[in-house]
């Protein structure tokens, strides 16, 4: 006698949840916006709902009756049984896991593009206390954490700040007027470098420190005049056409550089 026909002789009738209770039950927990730390707790709800519709099931009652009498079923059907029961178990949870790993990559891709433009604007405003605090947040981008396609747009914003320095009309007016005076037969003077401002500086140390980041990027055409490269590791750069005028290069790397 089968579980079934025990439970119907005891008068008991037991019925099959409609299919579109049990799904439904799975993708509500699937779809509604959930607190990251309640997570678990739809898990254990889809556990629970797992298990009412197992007991339901004809896959349950047949179980129930191998357990209670072994010559009901064979024990290839009990090790079918089991695998059904695995699957129901384990496919909406993957499925609920996979929808919320979606959720957060697109979550932190957004996130990584509000915070790339908001480092953009402080670069680019007049506040120098926010200039300063952009530059050293650039080099997350730079190293491809956040994504390989803020690489190069992060390189260009640096390098528009390089380039804006370089056209300004006091650091042209230091490269023009820079040539040597001589004193005298065997003493010549120049005149001094121009007073970099500190966001420039910090730009040119992010270079100087970082040059494994920057290896990895076009720098052609970078405009560095003055700037502090000594001991910078410039190795494989691409600096054609760079601008390094009057640039510290006291113990530079420049092995298979671009020049």
């Amino acid at each position: 006698m089968t579980a079934r026909e025990r439970f119907k002789k005891e008068g008991i009738e037991i019925g099959i949840p409609s299919p579109w209770f049990v799904i439904g039950s799975y993708l509500f927990g699937a779809f509604i916006p959930v607190n990251k730390l309640l997570r678990p707790l739809p898990l254990l709800v889809i556990g629970a709902l797992s298990l009412f519709a197992l007991w339901k099931l004809d896959v349950f009652l047949n179980l129930s009756s191998c357990l209670i009498d072994h010559t009901t079923l064979s024990c290839t059907s009990l090790k079918n049984t089991k695998e059904i029961i695995f699957l129901l178990f384990g496919i909406f949870p993957t499925f609920l896991l996979w929808v919320w790993r979606n959720q957060d990559k697109k979550e932190e891709i957004e996130n990584n593009q509000a915070n790339f433009h908001k480092l953009v604007e402080w670069l680019g405003g007049k506040d120098e206390t926010l200039q300063l605090a952009a530059v050293p947040q650039f080099l997350s981008f730079l190293k491809g954490e956040k994504g390989n396609e803020f690489e190069e747009p992060a390189k260009e914003a640096l390098m528009a700040r390089l380039q804006a320095w370089a056209d300004s009309k006091e650091c042209k007016n230091a490269m023009d007027s820079y040539t040597p005076l001589a004193l005298s037969d065997d003493k010549v003077q120049e005149s001094g470098p121009p007073e970099i401002p500190l966001l420039i500086k910090r730009i040119h140390q992010l270079i100087r420190e970082n040059g494994e980041v920057f290896q990895k990027l076009d720098l052609s055409g970078i405009q560095l005049p003055f700037a502090n490269l000594s001991y910078a590791n410039l190795n494989n750069f691409n600096l054609s056409e760079a601008n390094l005028f009057k640039a510290q290069l006291k113990g530079v790397k420049l092995n298979s550089a671009f020049l």
